[in-house]
């Protein structure tokens, strides 16, 4: 019943692209205009800018405990001098409805405080008996170190209205958003996000992460539109990282994902 609703709402209304913001930040109520990592490729690609080594990346989630909707995730973060490239796909969906995107970023940090980033995203859906549809979109996002403890981020998606192919109806999200995570101490990361698109409601996140030892993070959150609560955890050794995350919908229920990533 979740994937025939899911149907008639996507041809009845604008598609919305599904964003994933990968483990670690779906653990902390998706707010990550602020946060750093190869994972900032799927939500604000500045925050690549400071990696300075290779990293590969995979995820599987499994939404709302429905065998056949979930979303799958890879990534590729290349360091070069003073510039990192990064390579993104995402498959959200199930038989008969399925969306794709594959993204190009690029980003760069001017001194350590600034951080500046664009991307370049291929979006295509597949609905059975209605065909393909495709869309290419433009992104820019930024982050700024205020201090040592406070770094605000932000990030603007589609601002050119790119529209899907033989779709005249549906666009790619517009969407702008602004955050901020401070650091309480060296265990303690706090972040909030303020997110707009085009065509919904404004949503507020939260999220909180404790690290009791410098390898292993608890993570939770929550989102207000609509109120979602969020947790999980992650785990860091000597380059392999393991995070993994369940968001809680009111209505849906529940979906767990996982997330592996290899440091180079």
């Amino acid at each position: 019943m979740i994937r025939i609703g899911l149907i008639i709402l996507l041809l009845q209304t604008p598609l919305y692209a599904q964003i994933y913001p990968g483990p670690r930040s779906s653990a902390l109520g998706s707010a990550s205009m602020a946060l750093q990592g190869s994972w900032s490729i799927q939500q604000n690609p500045a925050g690549i800018s400071t990696l300075e080594r290779p990293v590969l990346a995979f995820s599987y989630e499994q939404h709302f405990l429905d065998p056949e909707l979930s979303s799958q995730s890879a990534l590729l973060v290349l360091p070069i001098n003073k510039h990192v490239l990064g390579l993104s796909f995402r498959r959200y969906g199930f038989s008969e409805y399925a969306e794709q995107s594959a993204g190009f970023a690029y980003a760069r940090s001017f001194s350590g405080t600034l951080s500046l980033a664009i991307a370049l995203r291929l979006h295509q859906i597949h609905i059975n008996q209605y065909g393909n549809a495709s869309a290419l979109s433009l992104d820019a996002g930024m982050q700024f170190r205020l201090t040592e403890r406070i770094m605000i981020g932000s990030f603007i998606s589609n601002p050119g209205r790119s529209g899907y192919s033989n779709s005249p109806a549906s666009n790619v999200p517009v969407g702008m958003s602004l955050g901020i995570s401070y650091f309480f101490s060296d265990k303690v990361l706090v972040l909030t996000d303020l997110e707009k698109v085009l065509g919904r409601a404004m949503d507020l996140k939260f999220g909180l992460e404790y690290k009791p030892v410098k390898e292993y993070a608890l993570r939770g959150g929550v989102s207000v539109n609509p109120y979602k609560q969020y947790a999980g955890f992650g785990f860091n050794f000597k380059g392999i990282a393991i995070d993994a995350a369940i968001i809680s919908h009111p209505s849906l229920g529940i979906s767990p994902n996982l997330g592996l990533s290899y440091e180079f």
